[in-house]
């Protein structure tokens, strides 16, 4: 099968974003597919940069590991109203983009944003070919939960009307919570129309990590985006409760990322005074793992949201961080727990940075044979149920299935 997929901050696997695609499209064409990945040319946080398009063109090709990467242009932004068009942008210019490339057999058009689902409808329906939709986030629904529009708006039902036509046209759905069957059938698409398949890593890329340095102090460290959804002041407020408190000696805090709230978030750190808190740069994945082995344990964060506690998780970060062997410590309230059900660490209450101090100085007093079975037991639930290459046969299986 000639198979594109449409996804607007897919990462290249040596960048530093989101690396889903490149890994699924990796394994089908492995089974013997072509694949071509359609994503943005400007980077997003830590999307990985950006790409020159060369004047006059409206996409530039690369290539890795037999995947062609379609980078399409887009226009730039630098607030929120911006980024809307961006996002719109980046619909326009895909289905201006499609020169030289094989006819498609299926489309895939992946969320965050909406535009890049209907982007893939509109051109499956131009080939002839079968659409997939695939949800990694619920729009518009969590725009309110994050309290960027309301259900009054007219944006709000700008986007309800463009899920409900991307989701009600597909053949199939594939989304990434576990839950999301529920939600479809709210929207009236039937069960049978919905695949489960959560995130994943790719073990070539993310080996099982040696043991901990066994002196210094025990570092909690963090990958990723420093967005004001991401909660990371939380962390730096831990931070500061750690400083004080006497059991939080020989605790260290590492931020490893970018994005807008990184400069507040550096300057409250100075403004407090912590001498127990790092900030590191983004770096592309496969320079992640010096750093993860120099860790004691991860920390993924995630605010209070209704729709996760209703439908579920299922973030990239928490996989690679169980695959890296290593305990994780999770602020996040959620239908499911990977963490929880690996028994790979502790969870605590979201947007509390005493819960988050408790959780880490509970780690570090946990023995090191206890934490090293945490680690042994993370891995081995990330390479049993979140393999990439498991993950894109259960894609296939479907494809085949289509009429």
């Amino acid at each position: 099968m000639h198979i594109w997929i449409l996804s607007h901050y897919a990462s290249p696997p040596t960048g530093s974003g989101t690396t889903r695609h490149a890994g699924l499209a990796r394994y089908l064409c492995e089974a013997g597919h072509s694949v071509v990945v359609f994503s943005s040319a400007l980077g997003h946080n830590h999307h990985g940069g950006n790409l020159e398009v060369p004047d006059g063109e409206m996409f530039v090709d690369r290539e890795y590991d037999g995947v062609l990467f379609r980078f399409v242009r887009t226009r730039p932004y630098h607030n929120a109203p911006e980024r809307f068009l961006n996002n719109m942008s980046f619909r326009a210019n895909a289905l201006r983009s499609t020169g030289g490339l094989p006819r498609p057999d299926v489309v895939i058009g992946s969320s965050v944003h909406l535009h890049a689902a209907d982007a893939g409808l509109r051109l499956a329906r131009r080939y002839g070919a079968r659409f997939v939709a695939e949800i990694r986030d619920i729009w518009p629904e969590t725009l309110v939960d994050l309290r960027l529009t309301t259900r009054w708006s007219p944006t709000y039902w700008y986007l309800r009307v463009l899920e409900l036509r991307v989701y009600r046209n597909a053949e199939l759905v594939i989304g990434l919570m576990p839950g999301l069957g529920e939600y479809l059938e709210s929207l009236g698409i039937p069960s049978d129309r919905f695949l489960y398949v959560p995130n994943g890593f790719d073990p070539a890329r993310f080996p099982e990590l040696g043991p901990p340095p066994a002196e210094g102090p025990f570092v909690c460290s963090l990958f990723g985006s420093h967005a004001p959804s991401d909660g990371i002041v939380h962390i730096v407020r831990a931070a500061e409760i750690l400083q004080r408190d006497p059991r939080g000696e020989g605790i260290h805090v590492r931020l490893v990322g970018d994005g807008p709230c990184k400069p507040d978030l550096i300057r409250l750190a100075g403004e407090l005074g912590l001498r127990n808190i790092e900030f590191r740069d983004v770096v592309p994945k496969p320079e992640l793992l010096p750093i993860a082995e120099t860790s004691h344990a991860f920390i993924y964060n995630h605010p209070y949201m209704p729709i996760v506690e209703r439908y579920g998780m299922s973030p990239n970060k928490i996989f690679e961080y169980l695959a890296m062997s290593r305990p994780v410590l999770v602020a996040c309230k959620s239908l499911n727990d990977p963490v929880r059900e690996a028994g790979a660490g502790l969870t605590v209450t979201p947007g509390d940075p005493h819960a988050l101090a408790e959780g880490m100085i509970a780690l570090r007093d946990t023995p090191p044979d206890e934490r090293a079975a945490m680690a042994r037991r993370g891995r081995e639930y990330a390479v049993e149920n979140h393999d990439l290459r498991k993950l894109a046969v259960r894609i296939e299986r479907r494809l085949v299935e289509i009429p």
